[in-house]
């Protein structure tokens, strides 16, 4: 696996978020096939983990990942819910309107997630190969863990009955810390930015891409006077994220004075050498802009793998 050449960015060692290893594949293959013919299971591939991949611990993104119930996933282009068998102990796929498990398909299948916009997520499914990204969120749950919408491919041949998932993308994890006051986090905007002309990651051999909907030559984003250079920049990538604490049940996350921040979220091009963060308070005003620069820009970054980045200290924007 190819590690990046500079010391500002780390490959974590798991990668990304869990799935099934092989023999727990294969004992998963042989429980559906045997007793659950009629259900269309869904797994992800090569993390070597039980579960799936949507909800995790940032801290240790490889450790107890899971799908969450009735998020969406299109196949053939047709949109379905995650649902969770309790006796089985694994998650399949419902047909919204009746609500009735969905059977495994006659044709070949071709199946992305996220399948349709969600919840606070504003994605759009481009030729049935693009899942296009123009906001997602940053859901903080109880026990320190993260839901995320990382996009994700999957095919099968004709009469299967499972779906093996692989990540259109590759992740970073970052973390803010605070040396200022409490601040009300309620959107991000991050950018990654190249030097260079990049491409979009996705599955080898295929045409099936993961982007976001803003890239290409940078265009200058945020207060005049913070962005003298930008205008130098080749290709960059905008990232648009709207933070939710679901325990206390707020659409901002707050950043204590002193405290730190982590999270993961997913990234869809091959290099960067900056990455820019704009963070929002629940004024609408911009609180915090922060750049991190990689000494010689990274090596070829990888779907399906996490990469871990140093503290970011954020800063208060001066009046």
């Amino acid at each position: 696996m190819k590690k990046t050449k500079i010391f500002t960015l780390t490959l974590l060692v798991a990668l990304l978020a869990a799935g099934c290893s092989k023999s727990e594949q294969e004992e998963g293959a042989v429980t559906a096939s045997q007793n659950q013919k009629n259900r269309l299971w869904i797994f992800a591939n090569d993390m070597g983990r039980d579960g799936s991949k949507v909800s995790i611990n940032p801290e240790t993104p490889n450790d107890e990942a899971q799908w969450i119930e009735d998020e969406l996933v299109a196949v053939n282009g047709t949109v379905y819910k995650v649902a969770f068998d309790d006796q089985y102990q694994k998650y399949f796929l419902k047909d919204i309107s009746t609500n009735q498990p969905v059977m495994p398909f006659s044709d070949e299948m071709s199946a992305l997630y996220p399948g349709a916009s969600f919840g606070r997520n504003i994605v759009e499914i481009v030729n049935g190969k693009e899942v296009v990204m123009s906001q997602l969120e940053i859901a903080f749950l109880d026990d320190d863990r993260q839901a995320m919408a990382f996009p994700m491919v999957a095919g099968a041949t004709a009469n299967s009955s499972e779906l093996y998932f692989d990540h259109l993308s590759a992740g970073v994890q970052i973390t803010l810390s605070n040396p200022n006051d409490n601040i009300n986090i309620t959107r991000l905007t991050i950018v990654a930015q190249s030097d260079d002309e990049v491409g979009n990651l996705g599955i080898e051999n295929t045409d099936t891409i993961a982007r976001w909907a803003v890239e290409g030559p940078w265009v200058p984003l945020g207060l005049v006077g913070h962005n003298p250079d930008e205008i130098d920049v080749k290709y960059s990538s905008v990232m648009n994220f709207v933070l939710t604490d679901k325990v206390n049940e707020t659409e901002y996350k707050t950043l204590e004075s002193g405290n730190e921040l982590k999270f993961c979220i997913p990234i869809t091009i091959s290099k960067m050498d900056r990455i820019k963060v704009i963070g929002y308070d629940d004024n609408g005003d911009i609180a915090f802009y922060v750049k991190k620069e990689f000494s010689g820009g990274t090596d070829e970054l990888r779907s399906n793998n996490m990469y871990a980045l140093p503290v970011i200290r954020i800063g208060q924007i001066a009046e």
